[in-house]
């Protein structure tokens, strides 16, 4: 990316934070994030000092994880996570929808600062948990911190481009010059990220149960020690305005990009690199990472390692199914094709709401004795959403090229 106008070390800047940077992920660590942390390149052809916004959210992620600085504790003198400060919370939501790459930056810093110096150094120091020993400390305190790592990530990097994908579910048979189109997508996608942002807000105390209940072997019902979401109301409306004034943008940065209008100096919006096909060892290792990943992320719903087990068996399965046999499924596919995409969103919650409500959730009472009727009927979901909402667009997917 050049700008002639700027001095040679901003061209420098912007080389490493839009170019190599994603390029050393993409080909060491992850083609998709390589890819994400590309998105926001646009922002330099407004102004060449987004650069530096980066960097400037990297120090903020780490100096408010290192010191939980406006969420240190409640008033029992519980530990507080990120999920406790609005205003961060609404900081994470604003950088990471103008920018996957800015998101990445903030939760990196964040988990950093939380993970070495609000927990590992502290316990150095002798101020935090000391009576845990070094073993006990890592297996329950900094592998518990893991999970709120990964919840943040998730919402940092991946949230927009989830919603994004769902809507294009909707259009993918709606040609790019509809006028239509323009007015209708950035509704769509900022409906699918508020859903998704309410699950995630809704979910998100649960799953970070690990971080009360581990440290002090508590059972994860009867201790009953959820991280609160403040106004998450507010942080799903920023979200939705947030997804739809950033596809707003990307609407008219493209249509004016097809009519060779240049609407900035630079900052053209398209990936440094493009994707590359995977192959068998990559496919593997990705569906291994998925299926360990969410068995972690559910730790904190455990009661004994047959939970972990059966809910490992689900999402191995699962996962291969959508990522490899249903796409084969043409017939199955086409059928789908034929019932618009809402319909069937809509009968498939239906179907889940009445199955786990009228007979999963009967375990719940007389009290609520485990979480597991949750996970079940999360399983009974998946199943129904995989079957009704299948990639319409599987069976015409080619290998793209390596460029």
């Amino acid at each position: 990316m050049e700008h002639s106008n700027q001095p040679p070390g901003m061209n420098k800047l912007d080389d490493h934070v839009w170019v190599r940077i994603p390029l050393f992920f993409y080909k060491k660590i992850s083609k998709s994030l390589g890819l994400k942390l590309t998105d926001g390149n646009y922002l330099t052809g407004i102004s060449p000092a987004f650069s530096f916004f980066p960097i400037l959210l990297f120090l903020a992620g780490l100096k408010t994880g290192a010191l939980h600085w406006g969420f240190e504790s409640d008033n029992s003198g519980i530990e507080q996570l990120f999920t406790a400060s609005l205003p961060f919370m609404i900081l994470i939501v604003i950088s990471s929808f103008l920018s996957a790459s800015f998101g990445f930056w903030l939760w990196l810093g964040y988990a950093l600062g939380d993970l070495f110096y609000f927990t590992l150094f502290a316990h150095i120091k002798g101020t935090f948990l000391p009576e845990l020993g070094w073993l006990g400390f890592i297996k329950k305190v900094m592998v518990a911190h893991l999970i709120p790592a990964i919840l943040f990530f998730f919402l940092a990097v991946n949230l927009r481009f989830v919603g994004k994908k769902l809507a294009l579910k909707v259009f993918s048979a709606v040609k790019d010059q509809n006028t239509n189109r323009a007015i209708l997508m950035p509704l769509l996608i900022g409906l699918w990220c508020g859903i998704i942002m309410y699950g995630w807000t809704s979910s998100a105390p649960i799953l970070m149960l690990p971080v009360y209940t581990w440290r002090i072997g508590a059972d994860p019902v009867s201790a009953g020690l959820i991280p609160p979401i403040e106004s998450k109301w507010v942080i799903i409306i920023i979200a939705v305005l947030m997804a739809m004034l950033r596809q707003f943008f990307d609407e008219a940065l493209s249509n004016a990009q097809k009519k060779g209008i240049a609407l900035f100096a630079g900052g053209s919006g398209q990936p440094a690199i493009s994707q590359a096909a995977t192959g068998i060892m990559g496919s593997i290792a990705s569906v291994l990472l998925i299926t360990v990943t969410t068995v972690f992320l559910f730790s904190g719903l455990y009661q004994n390692w047959w939970d972990a087990l059966y809910t490992g068996i689900f999402i191995l399965c699962s996962t291969i199914l959508v990522k490899y046999v249903i796409p084969g499924q043409t017939g199955l596919i086409n059928l789908a094709g034929k019932v618009p995409l809402l319909f069937r969103f809509f009968v498939a919650a239906l179907i889940s709401w009445l199955i786990t409500d009228n007979f999963i959730s009967k375990e719940y009472f007389p009290v609520m004795l485990s979480y597991w009727p949750f996970i079940k009927g999360l399983f009974v979901s998946m199943i129904i959403f995989m079957l009704l909402l299948p990639d319409l667009t599987a069976s015409l997917k080619t290998k793209p090229k390596i460029s």
